[in-house]
């Protein structure tokens, strides 16, 4: 048994053996409740007596929403709630004709698959092609779409299987509303049951444009992220990425308190200038490279490495004509101060690389205060790590007598 919560009650909530159908209702009553007495129903044995009972619509619809209701709690509730065979009770209530019915049992199901230690157990019980089939072929209003979604986007999130049928679904859950209103547990679907190849199929102009949208009103930002970053694995995808905006809300992405909103950002970055080098120009007129380059600084190692992966990127992008900008915004002598700071091993190689490939056909001597500040960088690796090829880098960097300086 459980701890009784609400002790302090003088008038007991529950009628102990009754079964009736009025009591039931007042069973539910109470369970929809701010603080619903869980643990003194599961106390009293009542569930377990309740779903021996005939099921017909009405009782069945009750009794759906109290199990509802108990798997809104722990994971202890939902134990108990396997223990007593309330999942066959719903297994059974499903069967009946009633869309209410049915309704009320898939989020039940949403609730006990959101105990993801749960979810292999549930799978053993439940016959989801049936619940799918059902889904698929019901005229959805808002409140049942959303159901649906809950219940998927939670089975999704814990189970390898069935991806793609609730990818497809999720989707299309989440182009059938306006385009101001976001549905997150559509969203959440897809971004639990997509991949970079599942997703590929679906990559369209409209899909892209509410997951932009989501991100510009940073509702549930992060599953938003995280889908467009699977599509920019596809070129076509990150044209539509890059041509419905997503780049002007970077520089606004990159100043969120939520440090895994940063490092997705940047991520996304990262694969849109693999794919379009050429939005390097936006990306520097709009703030982002200047913001990219103050997160070298931030506090946490992975929003760093993900800002240094994005300036790598630029570095290896930039055009002869535009490295000039590179250097004199900073981009380059920040980025070859990451060289000494505790960056892996990896990282370090990578600043190396592209230090190596920027100044290749380009005379960064040019701008001597810069090409200073990248020259003694290289000095102090140099000395830590004589056998790399920070030496080769610097006979490249050896400004000429009096250079004038160019830099700003």
């Amino acid at each position: 048994m459980l701890d009784t919560k609400n002790e302090q009650n003088t008038q007991p909530l529950l009628i102990v053996n009754d079964c009736s159908y009025e009591n039931i209702v007042r069973i539910r009553q109470e369970l929809s409740k701010e603080n619903p007495p869980i643990d003194e129903v599961i106390n009293s044995n009542i569930l377990a007596q309740l779903i021996q009972l005939n099921i017909d619509a009405e009782i069945g619809f009750e009794m759906a929403w109290i199990i509802t209701n108990v798997a809104s709690g722990t994971e202890a509730h939902c134990r108990y709630l396997l223990e007593i065979g309330a999942v066959e009770y719903l297994e059974r209530a499903f069967s009946l004709d009633s869309q209410k019915l049915k309704d009320q049992v898939i989020w039940g199901y949403g609730n006990l698959f959101d105990e993801g230690t749960l979810t292999q157990a549930l799978l053993e019980k439940i016959d989801l092609n049936r619940i799918l089939e059902y889904i698929k072929n019901s005229k959805q209003i808002l409140q049942q779409q959303t159901t649906y979604s809950f219940m998927l986007a939670n089975f999704a999130c814990y189970c390898k299987a069935y991806k793609e049928e609730i990818l497809s679904l999720e989707i299309k859950f989440l182009k059938s509303l306006s385009s101001d209103t976001i549905d997150s547990d559509s969203l959440r679907g897809v971004r639990n049951s997509s991949n970079e190849n599942l997703i590929s199929k679906y990559i369209d102009e409209e899909l892209v444009r509410i997951l932009v949208k989501a991100c510009e009103k940073q509702t549930n930002c992060l599953f938003s992220l995280e889908i467009l970053i699977d599509i920019s694995l596809d070129s076509k995808g990150s044209e539509l990425i890059v041509s419905e905006g997503f780049l002007e809300l970077v520089p606004g992405l990159l100043e969120s308190s939520i440090d895994s909103t940063v490092t997705k950002s940047f991520l996304l970055l990262s694969n849109l200038l693999a794919d379009l080098p050429e939005i390097i120009e936006t990306i520097d007129s709009n703030g982002t490279i200047s913001a990219t380059i103050k997160k070298l600084k931030h506090i946490n190692l992975k929003v760093k490495e993900e800002a240094l992966r994005v300036l790598s990127e630029c570095l290896g992008s930039a055009t002869p004509k535009f490295k000039p900008n590179l250097v004199r915004t900073g981009a380059v002598s920040e980025f070859s101060k990451c060289l000494n700071t505790n960056f892996s091993k990896n990282f370090r190689n990578l600043i190396l690389e592209m230090l190596e490939s920027f100044t290749r056909n380009f005379d960064l001597s040019v701008f001597s205060t810069e090409c200073s500040k990248v020259s003694y960088e290289l000095k102090q690796f140099s000395k830590k790590f004589p056998k790399s090829k920070a030496k080769s880098i610097l006979l490249k960097l050896k400004p000429p007598v009096d250079q004038e300086d160019d830099s700003v």
